[in-house]
């Protein structure tokens, strides 16, 4: 679906981004997550996920088979509904080959732009701690 129209329109293909390389670096943060956990359960994974979302993306590390060769964020936790695309009036710079393609998500966000369910639940879960420590400690008398 993206890659033929691709190719019709541009005489080579950088394929880089194409590579597993990506995945890797991926699942390398996953296996940092854990503790270098080779075989976490599916609980495991996902609160690893979850940790790496609370950290906003993945920070490639400088150990294992795979580095990095650009600055391209494998996993970001940006709200791409608030970015605005630059406008450029240069008539010199050739058409983006994926303005007809739908499938293309910008930067690989999949987040929501709302906070969902386990975020309100923890906004709730620390307003709720943070408060009965106040009250631990605030004495007023009221009368």
């Amino acid at each position: 679906m993206m890659i033929p129209e691709l190719l019709e329109r541009q005489q080579y293909v950088c394929t880089y981004r194409f590579s597993q390389d990506h995945l890797e670096l991926f699942f390398n943060s996953i296996r940092a997550s854990g503790g270098w956990n080779n075989n976490p359960s599916v609980v495991s994974f996902q609160n690893y996920f979850r940790h790496i979302m609370v950290r906003c993306g993945i920070i490639p590390g400088d150990t294992g088979n795979v580095q990095a060769q650009d600055t391209t964020n494998c996993l970001s936790a940006i709200d791409m509904s608030s970015v605005t695309p630059a406008v450029e009036d240069d008539s010199d710079i050739a058409p983006s080959p994926f303005e007809q393609v739908t499938g293309v998500v910008l930067d690989h966000s999949y987040l929501p732009t709302s906070f969902g369910a386990l975020t309100e639940n923890a906004l709730v879960y620390i307003a709720g701690f943070v408060v009965r420590r106040v009250i631990k400690n605030l004495k007023c008398d009221v009368l």
